[in-house]
């Protein structure tokens, strides 16, 4: 009886031994990772709108006179020396004509005088032998001296009023073209102020965008500004639409606006888009790439109410503790480490895991997309 009793229990202690052992948990499986090195693409967008690239002001010097006509209308597009609006000229044409028949009259005079002055040469050679063979009195040699004299004096005088009536035509005929409104360069007229019977004043007639080129001027504020330079390229979208088309910046301002503290920035297009001037737009310029020398998945970090950044690490026996990080930027899911990581440390990759510091995990070494 006694051994039956020692083998019972012994019996139901190692039945106990078994269902111990076979009740211990298993180790919990955890994906882990390695902080490695990454590059960051960064992008701005800026916003603005199309303008000219070279903004040519067409004004009038006839100030008071008056617009007969105006021969195209804002979005033409015009050749140089295209009549754009044409002014009152019957002052200018009466002018012109008045001077060109003064012209014919001193030239006809000039004649007159030229042939005055080659009889009172010829005159006065004859004298000269009469007056040495004493047969003709020094009063009449002196009178035919002082002719040829004043009839010279008259020639030259003549050719001077000539030399200025040419000049008087040049500039009615100058006057008279620019009643004739010209455009100074090819391209698209992008305003007309120009109205038919009102009078000419300071102000531009018209307005043309030089060879029909447009580009688009957008606004960066101080620190955006120092990350750009010229040549960067840009990806263009129109504001309300799927178009796209490609960019470069082709001018930074040297100034900022002293109120908005805004810089302008142009950017050129690089293929041929029908951008029509004033529509908004914005630009994505894409800057150089920054080389990270550590980044970990965001999921890794958890962000705590304090400020605070932890990651849990492994140690050497795969238990689990908490690590104080520092970080940067993020994009991509993923978030740059600049403190408090090193390049072997193993780092659970969901902070979120239920898992407590101190827990003993088996690891699984993943690799994180960039």
């Amino acid at each position: 009886m006694r051994n039956l009793i020692t083998f019972l229990t012994l019996f139901l202690a190692g039945c106990s031994i078994d269902k111990a052992e076979n009740t211990e948990q298993p180790l919990a499986k955890i994906n882990v990772v390695k902080a490695k090195s990454v590059e960051f693409t960064k992008s701005l967008r800026l916003y603005g709108t199309f303008k000219a690239r070279d903004d040519v002001a067409v004004a009038s010097s006839l100030q008071g006179m008056q617009i007969l006509s105006v021969e195209v209308e804002a979005g033409e597009n015009v050749k140089v020396g295209q009549i754009l609006a044409y002014l009152e000229n019957v002052g200018a044409r009466s002018e012109l004509e008045q001077n060109k028949a003064n012209l014919k009259r001193l030239e006809a005079e000039l004649t007159a005088q030229e042939a005055t002055l080659k009889e009172a040469l010829s005159t006065f050679e004859r004298y000269k032998i009469l007056q040495k063979n004493s047969a003709l009195s020094k009063q009449d040699y002196e009178a035919q001296e002082a002719k040829v004299a004043t009839t010279r004096a008259n020639i030259k005088s003549a050719k001077a009023q000539i030399d200025q009536t040419k000049a008087a035509i040049e500039n009615s005929a100058h006057q008279l073209n620019k009643t004739e409104l010209k455009a100074p360069v090819s391209g698209l007229i992008t305003k007309k102020s120009a109205v038919a019977g009102a009078l000419v004043n300071s102000d531009a007639l018209f307005n043309i965008a030089k060879d029909s080129i447009l580009e688009l001027e957008v606004e960066a504020d101080t620190n955006e500004i120092t990350l750009l330079k010229p040549n960067q390229k840009a990806l263009i979208n129109l504001t309300n639409s799927q178009l796209t088309f490609d960019g470069k910046i082709r001018l930074i301002y040297p100034e900022l606006d002293p109120a908005t503290r805004l810089g302008k920035v142009r950017v050129k297009l690089t293929s041929k888009q029908n951008a029509t001037l004033g529509s908004y737009a914005s630009a994505v310029i894409n800057l150089p790439a920054r080389s990270l020398k550590f980044a970990l998945p965001l999921s890794a970090v958890s962000f705590e109410t304090n400020g605070t950044k932890r990651v849990s690490v492994l140690d050497e026996n795969n238990k689990v503790y908490k690590k104080e990080i520092k970080t940067g930027e993020e994009q991509r899911g993923l978030v740059e480490i600049t403190n408090g990581i090193n390049a072997d440390d193993v780092v659970v990759f969901r902070a979120s895991a239920f898992i407590d510091e101190g827990d003993t995990v088996e690891p699984n070494l993943i690799e994180f997309k960039e």
